[in-house]
């Protein structure tokens, strides 16, 4: 075993699971953290508006189970995403990212996933793009308020499906603040080569989904479901210095306990990669 930190997606467990038991779990099975979601749900989102005393609650429960929560996937603005035409859903991406930035400034999160989307719901244009860059600079620059890591996801679009996509907006923002959240299930179902653009971009890599896909099925598989060839990336990574996180990224198909097995059965499974 590598000295990576290894981490669980909260979408693994049960929706009926509370914070306190989720973290439970996490410490149990031997995670090092719990990925936080606050996506489209109105549940979810609520989260940036906790009060003090809240957040409060998550930190002592954090510290109870002697655990972090090391990155926030913030898949929000799907709904409300940087490049929609829409000005009143470009003005809530923009109020979703300061909040999630408190949020994970107060917490201790230390990465903030973004989406790898001009838009989700409508068409991709050359305005979109544009709207989406001037999101991404602005994104930036709160960041470097905040002190906190933004990095873009490769997501199951081709908008940014590879590596090479998302460093042309790396470049184009020219930030310390922004980098790449590498999901391996996504970058195998578009990447000209893998193992190429890991070693080619592994400077702008600062975490790591642990992903199955098959093709045209993006998600609810677990580790060994599908095609990607996991076990030669963790390799390939470890072997070119990669220091940072992984995380599992599985979804609660089950329901109830059964989410328990799930989750340490899909541990022991990338231990073994």
């Amino acid at each position: 075993m590598n000295n990576n930190l290894v981490g669980i997606y909260e979408k693994a467990f049960a929706d009926s699971f509370s914070f306190e038991q989720k973290a439970y779990y996490t410490s149990k099975l031997g995670f090092d953290f719990i990925e936080l979601s606050i996506d489209e749900t109105e549940l979810r989102q609520k989260r940036l508006d906790f009060t003090s005393e809240q957040i409060a609650a998550m930190k002592n429960t954090l510290v109870a189970n002697n655990l972090a929560i090391q990155s926030l996937c913030l898949s929000a603005h799907r709904g409300n995403p940087f490049g929609s035409v829409d000005q009143t859903k470009r003005g809530k991406a923009y109020e979703i990212i300061e909040k999630a930035l408190i949020f994970s400034r107060e917490l201790g999160i230390r990465n903030i996933q973004l989406a790898g989307y001009d838009v989700y719901y409508e068409q991709s244009t050359l305005e979109t793009e544009k709207n989406f860059v001037a999101g991404l600079q602005y994104c930036a620059q709160l960041a470097e308020r905040y002190q906190i890591m933004l990095s873009i996801e490769i997501m199951d679009t081709s908008f940014i499906g590879t590596l090479a996509d998302g460093k042309k907006y790396i470049d184009i923002i020219d930030s310390p603040w922004l980098k790449l959240y590498v999901d391996v299930g996504n970058l195998y179902r578009h990447s000209f080569d893998i193992f190429t653009e890991l070693r080619l971009f592994k400077h702008e890599i600062i975490q790591i989904h642990i992903k199955d896909t098959l093709p045209n099925q993006y998600r609810d598989l677990n580790l060994g479901e599908g095609d990607v060839p996991l076990a030669g990336i963790k390799q390939a990574v470890l072997e070119q210095g990669y220091n940072g996180p992984f995380v599992i990224e599985i979804w609660n198909q089950e329901g109830g306990k059964e989410c328990i097995e799930n989750i340490e059965k899909n541990y022991q499974y990338f231990l073994n990669l």
